[in-house]
């Protein structure tokens, strides 16, 4: 008789093995993206709720410049009202599968003739940088955005300035071979490495936490002192003006031309973004009165886990009263009671900033870079003519001021400076390649100019 014993044993063919390394499926590549470029300013203006979703999920503190909000209020004060008049949006963006994944926004600006592609946000902007999502080809996807908005715009020369060396964009930067052209600190406080304000300063040496307790005792000798803060509404907005307008007096007084703060499109569109209106861009106006006169003022901008202070500017005939630094430190204490652990100084690095920064003061680095198409035969000439061209052009405007007296204020001493080549900018301009003839490349070069350089073996002498 058979056996059936063996029927009802178990099939081991039928079983997988228990040591069996199981089956390794094949990453499915991820979905192909579609690029367009913003030109419209409707477009620009419908991006608002998915460009916040973005940013609420990937946005970084150190992208404080890159909220819609913040971008939106510059659209409406310094985007040119066509090509001619001033920068026009090329504001690149990729969609998956429907879904925002990246902005990257940008500017048109013809100059001398040439296409500019920039950051937006000059000159309000202290960083610029790409917002794109927590992907994992996020670089390729900024890789294949570059070659659409170059293949797209066909710039002569892309110029991004201020972009901090752990931002997003950088690694790519890097990868083309951009030409760094300055390289710049930017300070900034570590609010997290201490557990209280008090702690914090305990990082000063004796004998200055010593002067700051004196110059806090005759203060108050002077009256009144109280600490006021603002975020929001029409005082907020009133305090970022004054603010702005001290601080243009500061500089006359110094002899220094700022042509960003002469503008002023930038007193508007501060006043405005402190008010926000619609469209809070995060700015706070902290302000330090003396029996009722505001004696400094700090604008600053917040982004989630940062604070970072734009404008700063005091009454100069407080200066011997330590106003400045007394508010500084009061708002650095407000930051620790809200539990923000980033104080970010911005750049360029000053001496008070390195006194509250104390003897463990960190910096970020920053750096201009300018990407050519094409040849580029003109860049290194041109790079290596700036400095002197920069030297040339703060000289003039020192003798200038001179000569006046301080007796004008920013604004007319901006009117008077030449135009066309002949200007002073804030940033350096770099030019690609291009078919025009050799005297006016000379005056390109004599028109490059910013107003931190200092004169070199450069005499200058006004008519008459």
């Amino acid at each position: 008789m058979r056996s059936t014993s063996a029927a009802r044993l178990p099939r081991i063919a039928d079983e997988p093995a228990a040591h069996a390394t199981p089956a390794v499926r094949p990453q499915q590549p991820p979905e192909p993206c579609r690029y367009d470029v913003v030109t419209a300013r409707t477009e620009f203006d419908a991006l608002a709720p998915e460009w916040n979703e973005l940013f609420a999920r990937a946005g970084r503190s150190t992208q404080l410049f890159q909220t819609f909000n913040w971008s939106w209020h510059w659209c409406n004060h310094y985007l040119g009202k066509s090509p001619a008049e001033g920068p026009a949006l090329a504001l690149l963006i990729a969609r998956r599968s429907g879904k925002l994944v990246m902005v990257w926004p940008l500017v048109t600006e013809r100059i001398a003739g040439l296409v500019q592609l920039t950051w937006m946000g000059a000159p309000v902007s202290q960083y610029g940088d790409v917002l794109v999502d927590n992907i994992p080809d996020a670089a390729a996807l900024m890789r294949a955005g570059w070659a659409h908005i170059v293949d797209a715009i066909k710039p002569d020369v892309v110029r991004l300035t201020r972009v901090r060396a752990d931002a997003a964009i950088a690694p790519l930067v890097a990868e083309l071979g951009g030409l760094a052209t300055q390289r710049l600190a930017a300070p900034y406080l570590d609010l997290s490495s201490a557990l209280d304000f008090e702690t914090y300063m305990q990082r000063h040496s004796g004998r200055s936490r010593k002067k700051m307790r004196a110059a806090a005792r005759k203060l108050a000798q002077l009256g009144t002192v109280e600490f006021v803060r603002r975020s929001g509404g029409h005082e907020a907005s009133e305090m970022v003006a004054a603010a702005i307008d001290a601080k243009r007096r500061q500089l006359v007084e110094r002899g220094i031309i700022s042509p960003a703060l002469a503008d002023p499109r930038m007193q508007r569109f501060f006043a405005d973004a402190a008010d926000g209106s619609g469209h809070p861009a995060g700015v706070i106006v902290y302000a330090l009165e003396i029996n009722g006169d505001k004696t400094a003022i700090d604008v600053l901008v917040g982004c989630k886990d940062r604070i970072a202070t734009h404008i700063f500017a005091y009454d100069p005939k407080y200066a011997k009263d330590r106003v400045g630094a007394h508010l500084l430190e009061r708002t650095i204490a407000q930051s620790f009671a809200d539990g923000c652990p980033t104080f970010d100084l911005l750049a360029p690095a000053d001496p008070l900033q390195a006194a509250m920064g104390g003897r463990h003061g960190r910096r970020h680095r920053l750096g201009n870079t300018c990407l050519y198409e094409g040849s580029g035969l003109y860049a290194p000439l041109l790079a290596r003519a700036a400095p002197a061209a920069e030297s040339a052009a703060q000289f003039a405007a020192d003798a200038l001021v001179a000569r006046l007296g301080g007796a004008l204020c920013a604004a007319e001493i901006a009117q008077l400076t030449p135009s066309f080549f002949c200007r002073l900018d804030d940033e350096v301009v770099y030019w690609n390649s291009s078919f025009l003839p050799g005297y006016t490349y000379l005056c390109a070069c004599c028109a490059i100019s910013a107003t931190s350089w200092k004169p070199d073996r450069i005499s200058f002498s006004l008519p008459g």
